[in-house]
């Protein structure tokens, strides 16, 4: 029988100096280990005793033993191989096998070099071009990137690869717009499985870019048409990807892009969608009774909120909700009822729960419940940053007769924003 390495070699002689002795011959019907007998060698480029088959090259057989070792993941003895090959001959298809290997190791800068030698040598060598942009990308060489791009595209425009890297460095620099052309660009070639590739790429340069515009204090305008543009983009990636099954988490990313967006319909139906889809989910019925409570569907409310507690009973807001409906109501002893039940199961994680909490005990008559609840805020990072808040609870303070409690309240309401009336006159609804 022949071995395998004599077969790989297609008549190299392969000079696996070092090597372990060649695996035993497998039982019949299965394949030998074709990997078993690959291993670190000593230099590949040393011609091995006995007769040479004609024309047989040093270079080229580091190159084949290089090869050999890179399929088998063993990339840093092939890198040894190729950079062997390189130094005996300066062929491109060694240079970019060298940098291939290097890039399998993430050292970036080296395969970089490898790969510029290769175009150097051959600048029709369209993969070398792709990884050069690849990696300008990663070493933020962006200028780079945009010309060995369009090299690539130039000597093969019906690859989107580049195209997408093209995108990234474009998003790199700020230019969103041109990165998203760049990717639509992409998306009309390839297959399917590359049109949801390039969509999800898009997703997330718009989740970022909202995530930069929240961030740096952009204008309401500009957060609110990011928002849709990121939910527009899930709605696509969702379609294109309508085949792969169970997927809430991006219907709850597209939820969270409607709400952002000011877009409560759609995030509705997102939410509905998320919950069919994942039975554990107490969430997504519980955002969807306070949207039906936002938007004056008592009864709506009444039934997602029953949903969310059906799969969850130990939470507070559906009861904060569903006791804001019944205040609004006239019913207070159930909205009482409901506070009772918030309160039970209110764990002080949520500062935003905690203070819809106390809001809901000033409806409800509990005078002293609601100042704890407020006071448990005061070093809040956030609430203590809002002159609402210390606003009502110098109220709740008020209504209980605790002098200390508003004047402590009210001085730092004032440290905020100085021309507050504090205690402020009875309201319907509390500030924000």
């Amino acid at each position: 029988m022949r071995s395998m390495r004599t077969v790989l070699a297609a008549g190299l002689v392969l000079a696996l100096v070092g090597c372990k002795k060649e695996p035993p011959p497998a039982p019949p019907g299965r394949p030998l280990d074709v990997c078993a007998g690959v291993t670190n060698q000593v230099d590949c480029g040393i011609k091995p005793e006995g007769p040479l088959p004609e024309g047989f090259d040093a270079a080229a057989n580091c190159y084949t033993v290089g090869n050999q070792q890179f399929h088998c993941g063993l990339f840093e003895a092939a890198a040894g191989s190729f950079e062997r090959a390189t130094q005996m001959k300066k062929d491109p298809r060694y240079f970019h096998a060298y940098g291939d290997a290097l890039y399998l190791q993430e050292k970036w800068q080296s395969a970089h070099e490898a790969f510029r030698k290769a175009v150097e040598l051959d600048p029709k060598k369209r993969e070398s071009w792709a990884r050069i942009a690849e990696l300008g990308v990663r070493l933020h060489l962006l200028d780079e990137v945009h010309d060995a791009a369009k090299k690539a595209i130039a000597l093969d425009p019906s690859k989107p690869d580049v195209m997408r890297t093209d995108a990234d460095a474009y998003a790199q620099e700020g230019k969103l717009n041109k990165a998203i052309d760049e990717l639509h660009a992409a998306e009309k070639l390839g297959t399917p499985q590359n049109q949801l590739e390039c969509t999800a790429q898009e997703v997330e340069l718009l989740r970022l870019a909202a995530h930069r515009l929240e961030k740096d204090g952009g204008s309401d305008d500009a957060i609110l048409d990011a928002q849709s543009q990121l939910a527009d983009a899930l709605d696509r990636e969702l379609a294109l990807g309508k085949d792969i099954p169970n997927r809430p988490e991006l219907y709850r990313q597209l939820a969270d892009s409607r709400m952002n967006a000011g877009q409560f319909h759609e995030a509705e139906l997102a939410l509905l969608k998320t919950a069919e889809l994942d039975p554990k989910d107490f969430v997504s019925a519980r955002l969807v009774g306070m949207i039906r409570e936002q938007h004056g569907d008592t009864a709506g409310a009444r039934q997602a909120l029953a949903a969310s507690l059906k799969v969850e009973p130990k939470q507070a807001m559906p009861y904060i909700v569903l006791g804001r409906i019944d205040a609004a109501a006239g019913d207070i002893p159930n909205a009482k009822k409901d506070f009772d039940d918030a309160l039970k199961n209110e764990d002080g994680k949520d500062a935003l729960e905690t203070r819809q909490l106390a809001e809901l005990a000033t409806k409800v008559g509990a005078k002293d419940k609601a100042e704890a609840l407020y006071k448990s805020l005061d070093d809040d990072p956030d609430m203590s940053a809002r002159v609402g808040f210390w606003l009502d609870q110098a109220a709740a303070s008020n209504a209980l007769g605790h002098a200390d409690g508003v004047k402590m309240a009210c001085k730092k309401a004032h440290a905020l924003v100085e021309t507050e009336t504090c205690p402020p006159k009875a309201e319907a609804s509390p500030r924000r």
